[in-house]
């Protein structure tokens, strides 16, 4: 997502709604990338990647339907690009453009050459993997703070797996190259387990736990989060309390002035998180409703949500203390 001088600012009250969750104690960046490193200037044709087509029939037509190969043309990045085309969006969005004007190129998106710069072979399947690099953590334009950090993240967990073995199942042939990612529900909904949910003593617990995340949850950008909704009723059925908790980066930048922020927080789920609302003693249930969202920077008062995914949703009586 393009991000002008006032969005740099602004994207910070997005991040500093309210949460009940503690911080998150983790490794510092391994690794950022600055922004001269992400802008590879791509000089592969679409020539190029019909030359694969050829033999890779199958893989091609499942790209053709992937987000990679809308990177450029979906919505939601080009009305960003257009309130600010900087070189520091366009080189991750079209890298096989030539140029600016190369709006053929840059309609491929991220295509075969963009991750296969070697055609064949064991090395083009090792520069696969390392191609994910790039575009996946990069600082901010302005300084060498982690913008996005999806690459430390999976450094630094413990599932195990690469960034092939969970975004490109098995398909006919080979990998499924249609990529399956945040905007794929399911897969979100089985990524988030909840170990329990309950009421009791004038709060309500919910106990977090990612399924075969290899990184934060969410990870990528800044603007999707996590919300843990909690409302309770009396015995008639009157609302007496409606609490959000909002799991996502936190920034501050009053500390760095509007052209840039400093991370202050980061509740994020990164294997497991234990959310705990207080609620009324005298409630008589209470509902619980996690959701996906992502979300868009108005001022720094005020968000607005584009896009928002159910996760969870489950009503609770209270329970006897243990």
């Amino acid at each position: 997502m393009a991000i002008s001088a006032r969005m740099k600012g602004t994207l910070v009250a997005a991040c500093l709604v309210a949460g009940c969750a503690g911080l998150s104690h983790r490794a510092p960046p391994t690794k950022v990338t600055p922004v001269a490193e992400i802008a590879r200037g791509g000089t592969a044709t679409a020539g190029r990647d019909a030359g694969c087509a050829k033999c890779h029939a199958a893989e091609s037509r499942e790209w053709e339907t992937s987000l990679h190969h809308a990177s450029f043309s979906d919505g939601d990045f080009q009305r960003s690009f257009a309130v600010e085309p900087l070189d520091f969006c366009f080189s991750c969005h079209a890298p096989q453009a030539a140029g600016r004007d190369d709006l053929a190129g840059a309609a491929r998106g991220v295509g075969c050459a963009s991750c296969h710069p070697t055609a064949h072979g064991a090395t083009a399947r090792v520069e696969a993997g390392r191609s994910c690099d790039h575009c996946h953590e990069f600082s901010f334009p302005d300084r060498a703070e982690p913008m996005q950090k999806t690459v430390t993240e999976h450094r630094n967990g413990s599932l195990g797996k690469s960034c092939v073995d969970c975004h490109m199942r098995p398909g006919k042939g080979g990998l499924d190259h249609r990529f399956w990612t945040a905007r794929d529900p399911e897969l979100l909904r089985r990524s988030l387990a909840v170990d329990r949910a309950r009421m009791a003593a004038g709060e309500v617990e919910i106990a977090l736990r990612t399924v075969d995340v290899g990184h934060a949850f969410p990870t990528g950008d800044l603007f999707r989060r996590i919300v843990v909704r909690v409302w309770t009723e009396d015995a008639h059925g009157v609302i007496t309390s409606d609490n959000e908790t909002i799991l996502g980066r936190r920034f501050d930048h009053q500390h760095t002035g509007m052209g840039g922020s400093l991370e202050v927080r980061d509740d994020r789920i990164f294997g497991t998180r234990t959310v705990r609302v207080p609620v009324p003693e005298n409630a008589a249930r209470a509902s619980v409703r996690i959701r996906y969202e992502r979300v868009a920077v108005d001022t720094p008062q005020m968000t607005s949500v584009f896009d928002s995914t159910p996760l969870f949703e489950r009503d609770l009586t209270p329970q006897p203390q243990q």
